[in-house]
């Protein structure tokens, strides 16, 4: 007897940070398991990284659908973007929809119900009043979230910590939550590179051979804490240091005033999106994240992959990945987080050791393997559950 084949839509507001490495390394791979897949986010004037990722996607079996969506709260485009996604979902009756980040995530789960889709499945990645200091806004995304909570089937955790979240705030009860950590491929070319490859490869960042290299690959936005490393890097005490960001956003042209205003130019270079981050890391002598708030950082987990030291803000999202002498945890002032980076670099010991820590903690709990086993059986369990419903015969009323 064949089998139906699960027809699962993603639905995502943005393919930046994050978002970009989730959907590249999981939507092939649910293909691969036979899974129908559609992915429906805004396509239209992406950077020329995401449209390679939306051809790349395509070729590999994804239907890529259009929906004009912004991240701002816009009634008239956000009432434009529920109507498209509306259609969509009652034109492809999908099994599922699986929606991921705030914005998507509350008119997919809405458009969903609608449209008669049983299983609605939502990914935060980090929920949007974490991301805000402005008490208003923080009640009334929460309030949000509690509403959608009711019309969704499953809370998908990146995290531990993601979930416990979700919890304590009252959105979702633990039933509702399943934890499936975010997931990497092994990486094969993660030692460091042979010293002449690598004076190459820092030159080619502008970086000089003997300078030590702390990278922090993040966008730039308020709650990732750009600004607070930039004070860090003012005072820090080790020469010959340089501070290399990798990474774009709104706050580009605010950070590269505070370079020049400060004098910051001859140690920190701003290098812009780079995609390629294996290189980098193989020349980084310590990696670092400076936000606000995290669910479970891509970030982090490439550096862990790389054999790469990390320093990190002690938020719950970083603190899960780095605890246990995996990394350093620091408070998000620039005086607390120059010491850190003063101390570990004149530490090779201190660095080895939680490189190692990190790397073999990262093979356990975050290959990418397990990331899809645990969203495959999520996926079959529901679409088990529903057959099992539509095969239940009417009862005879003569």
């Amino acid at each position: 007897m064949k089998h139906k084949i699960i027809k699962i839509a993603h639905i995502t507001q943005t393919l930046s940070g994050g978002m970009h490495t989730y959907f590249r390394h999981v939507l092939p791979k649910l293909v691969q398991k036979g899974f129908e897949v559609t992915l429906l986010c805004p396509t239209e004037k992406q950077k020329t990284e995401n449209k390679n990722l939306l051809d790349e996607l395509s070729k590999k079996g994804i239907t890529v659908i259009n929906i004009p969506m912004k991240k701002q709260i816009n009634p008239f485009v956000d009432l434009y973007s529920f109507s498209v996604i509306l259609v969509k979902m009652l034109k492809y009756k999908f099994d599922i929809v699986h929606s991921h980040c705030s914005k998507a995530g509350a008119l997919a789960r809405t458009a969903a119900v609608i449209a008669g889709i049983k299983t609605t499945i939502h990914s935060s990645h980090c929920f949007a009043f974490q991301r805000t200091k402005k008490p208003l806004k923080k009640l009334t995304y929460t309030y949000i979230e509690k509403f959608l909570a009711k019309i969704t089937t499953t809370f998908v955790a990146v995290s531990h910590s993601d979930a416990q979240t979700a919890i304590k705030t009252n959105i979702f009860p633990e039933k509702k939550c399943k934890i499936i950590q975010n997931g990497l491929p092994a990486n094969s070319a993660n030692e460091k590179k042979l010293p002449l490859t690598t004076k190459i490869m820092k030159a080619s960042l502008g970086i000089s051979p003997q300078n030590k290299t702390i990278t922090c690959a993040s966008r730039l936005v308020p709650y990732k804490g750009i600004l607070n490393l930039l004070c860090a890097a003012k005072r820090c005490k080790t020469e010959k240091i340089t501070f290399l960001i990798a990474g774009e956003g709104k706050l580009k042209k605010t950070i590269k005033q505070f370079i020049l205003k400060n004098k910051l130019s001859k140690n920190v270079n701003l290098a812009g999106q780079i995609r390629n981050m294996n290189e980098i890391y193989s020349v980084t002598d310590i990696c670092i994240l400076c936000s606000d708030v995290e669910a479970q950082p891509y970030v982090i987990l490439e550096a862990m992959r790389s054999h790469c030291p990390v320093i990190a803000t002690n938020v719950p999202g970083n603190r899960e990945l780095l605890q246990n002498n995996r990394g350093a945890l620091v408070e998000s002032d620039p005086k607390a987080l120059a010491k850190a980076i003063d101390d570990l670099i004149a530490n090779p010991k201190k660095q080895k050791q939680y490189a190692e820590n990190a790397s073999r903690y990262f093979k356990r709990h975050h290959a990418l393997e397990n990331q899809i086993s645990k969203l495959t059986n999520l996926y079959n369990s529901y679409a088990l559950n529903q057959s099992k419903i539509n095969a239940i015969p009417e009862k005879n009323t003569k």
